[in-house]
């Protein structure tokens, strides 16, 4: 058996931006690599917070959504926190609505 040859990648090697842990992507082409265990969901705001900028209506809040890794479940969560809710699939979750587990 041969061993493996291991090459480092540089920091500023442009694939790094396409790795993650999930890949969120919308019908209009969005993509957007999940790198870190909570993402924020959010309005395009000059405060920034938002990790995915959903757009600039205020019917987005600035703080609209969660997508956490629970590891005991060992998936991604969505947790809703701005008032109007989110729609998935025809549903809408609502900040009152437990965690949707995630899947592909």
């Amino acid at each position: 058996m041969m061993a493996g040859t291991v090459t480092a990648i540089s920091a500023d090697d442009p694939r790094l931006d396409r790795c993650g842990f999930a890949k969120l992507q919308g019908a209009d082409g969005f993509e957007f690599f999940v790198q870190k265990y909570e993402v924020v969901l959010g309005r395009k705001s000059s405060s920034g917070g938002a990790d995915v900028v959903l757009g600039d209506s205020m019917g987005i809040s600035r703080r609209h959504a969660t997508i956490t890794f629970n590891f005991t479940a060992g998936a991604f969560e969505l947790t809703v926190l701005g008032k109007n809710g989110v729609d998935v699939d025809g549903t809408l979750y609502t900040p009152t609505s437990p965690p949707l587990r995630l899947s592909s």
